[in-house]
């Protein structure tokens, strides 16, 4: 099965079941995949700050905030419905030597407070700690997996 690769700030469709959408080297940003089971359309994000201070920026994917609403949006005009769409996340791990809140902490918070804001439940989680993760979706059954560093695979 061919594998859609989703970097940093970066958010990929898609609508083929023969293909996973695959966000590898997470760690203190955030993986998002969203799937509407019905309609067997998925979407992934890897956002890595929290908030977007600027409606202007060029690139909103690379913020948490911006990247959840533009992701479900993206999604609906593609044909997904918003009240069948499941949303898993991985990610928000504590960088070694970070000095105040860490960054994966307030990637966690605002993915909370964004999901929130857009009437989306969170059906998945895999988070915090201090490794490094990849989050996959086969979007021909909507099965979504984290393999984490040295740890193995799990479904989600």
């Amino acid at each position: 099965m061919p594998d859609i690769q989703i970097s940093m700030s970066q958010v990929k469709i898609a609508n083929d079941p023969g293909f996973t959408l695959v966000i590898p080297n997470i760690v203190s940003g955030i993986g998002i995949v969203m799937y509407d089971p019905i309609k067997k359309i998925g979407g992934a994000a890897h956002p890595i700050i929290p908030n977007c201070g600027s409606p202007s920026d060029p690139n909103p994917q690379k913020y948490v905030d911006k990247c959840i609403a533009f992701l479900a949006k993206d999604l609906e005009s593609k044909g997904a419905n918003r009240g069948t769409l499941f949303v898993k996340i991985a990610g928000g791990a504590k960088m070694l030597n970070s000095v105040g809140i860490p960054m994966g902490e307030k990637n966690l918070k605002s993915a909370r407070e964004t999901l929130a804001r857009e009437k989306l439940s969170v059906k998945g989680l895999d988070i915090g700690g201090s490794i490094k993760r990849t989050l996959m979706l086969n979007i021909s059954n909507g099965e979504v997996t984290v393999e984490r560093f040295n740890e193995g695979t799990k479904k989600i």
